[in-house]
């Protein structure tokens, strides 16, 4: 950064991105646990909701959860219930629930408290109904919940690859070349994607829970400029 940015930034008359300031602290090799409480900080000012615009005007609502928030419920079943919650008929009864993903009735227990504490799930005559549509997490923020969240991501899918038919599951791939200054429209492209999925197959008449994973990850070394 030139001295007339610096100093902008010192001075309070200029905000400071979280891409800035992580490129900050690579640079001045920060350690790892004040670089996460900065992460945090930014993922609590940014907290609230993001209306996506989809093609034909319609848009769909996400509610941010904070980095806090997210270390709570960060294991897969917790997002599993709230999807089984998406509709009226999801009982308040563990067991089911247990039954239903595969968990223990004691796991089971624990997460809908958890929700219910957070206030991410409601009981409405012994039903329980999401107080929020959608969530997502603050992207571009790495974080240790996270990273074990897509790790188990990929561990069900080698599960379901190794038990499920092919009827109820489709695993894909494809190999291409790409600049990874393009790395971020092409996460768009991603996002409008999956949000197109949820509007097109999530209904009232759909009765079991998927986790639809995309991966884009390097088999090629990176340039280190790339990487700088």
């Amino acid at each position: 950064m030139n001295s007339g940015v610096v100093s902008s930034i010192l001075q309070g008359k200029r905000k400071v991105s979280l891409n800035l300031a992580l490129k900050v602290c690579s640079t001045l090799n920060v350690e790892p646990q004040k670089r996460e409480q900065l992460q945090k900080a930014f993922s609590a000012n940014l907290k609230g909701t993001t209306q996506l615009q989809l093609a034909g005007g319609q848009s769909l609502e996400y509610s941010e959860l904070a980095i806090d928030q997210f270390n709570v419920i960060a294991d897969w079943y917790h997002f599993a219930i709230l999807s089984l919650a998406r509709n009226t008929k999801l009982e308040n009864r563990s067991d089911f629930i247990a039954q239903r993903l595969g968990i223990s009735l004691k796991v089971a227990d624990k997460a809908v408290k958890t929700l219910l504490r957070l206030k991410l799930l409601e009981l409405k005559k012994d039903r329980l109904h999401r107080s929020q549509v959608r969530l997502q997490t603050t992207e571009g923020i790495q974080n240790s919940a996270i990273n074990r969240s897509h790790q188990t991501d990929c561990e069900l899918a080698l599960k379901s690859l190794a038990k499920d038919p092919l009827s109820v599951r489709d695993f894909s791939a494809i190999t291409f070349c790409l600049n990874p200054s393009r790395l971020l429209e092409l996460s768009k492209l991603i996002r409008s994607f999956e949000d197109r999925t949820i509007q097109q197959f999530e209904n009232s008449e759909a009765e079991e829970v998927y986790k639809m994973s995309i991966h884009v990850f390097p088999l090629s070394q990176i340039k280190s400029e790339v990487t700088r």
